[in-house]
């Protein structure tokens, strides 16, 4: 499982998405690279190689959908839903 800080913030978003003490900024306008990047590094962060991105698609207008899924049989780690807009990040069943 990938660890997650408070707020439902993904660690180590970069790019300046997020601000202060893990507070998501407004108006940020994320694409689904930007998304997929994030989450290439946080996987690398951890240090697993045995996790990979998945599927990472635009939901709708404000929601960007982002999976953590195994190198081996693509198995679903994890699922997240991020807001497009403010950069938080919440895990989604």
């Amino acid at each position: 499982m990938m660890p997650m800080m408070g707020g439902g913030m993904m660690p180590m978003m970069g790019g300046g998405m997020m601000g202060w003490y893990g507070q998501p900024q407004a108006n940020l306008n994320l694409s689904v690279d930007d998304v997929r990047g994030s989450v290439e590094r946080s996987i690398a962060m951890m240090g697993n190689p045995r996790l990979k991105p998945g599927r990472i698609v635009a939901t709708n207008d404000d929601t960007i959908t982002a999976e953590i899924v195994t190198v081996d049989k693509e198995a679903l780690v994890q699922r997240f839903a991020v807001n497009r807009h403010t950069g938080y990040w919440q895990q989604v069943p």
